[in-house]
C-alpha cells in the first residue's frame, strides 16, 4: 500500500472527490476534501510543532494519508525518510 503506484491511485481518487454533488446541487465532494486537508494541515503542523524538541520522529500513518503528508514534508525541506 505504500508504494509510489498506490500512493498515485489515492491522491486521484481523493482529488477527484472534489467534483461530487448531491442532489441538490451541494458540492460535498468539495467540502469532504476540504475536512480532509483540514486533518492533514493539522498532523503535519503536530509533527512541525515536536520538530523542535527532537532530531528524529516517527509517524506511523495510514497509507491514505500519504500523498499528501508527503508534499507537505517535502515543501517543508526537511529531511525525510521513505515512505516520505
Amino acid at each position: 500500500m505504500n508504494s509510489e503506484e498506490s500512493v498515485e491511485k489515492l491522491e486521484k481518487i481523493y482529488l477527484s472527490s472534489v467534483t461530487i454533488t448531491d442532489d441538490k446541487g451541494r458540492k460535498t465532494g468539495f467540502d469532504f476534501l476540504n475536512k480532509w486537508m483540514e486533518r492533514e494541515l493539522m498532523i503535519f503542523n503536530n509533527v512541525l510543532d515536536v520538530s523542535d524538541s527532537y532530531d528524529r520522529i516517527l509517524l506511523i500513518i495510514g497509507s491514505d494519508h500519504l500523498w499528501m503528508l508527503r508534499r507537505l514534508f517535502e515543501g517543508k525541506w526537511l529531511e525525510s525518510y521513505q515512505p516520505f
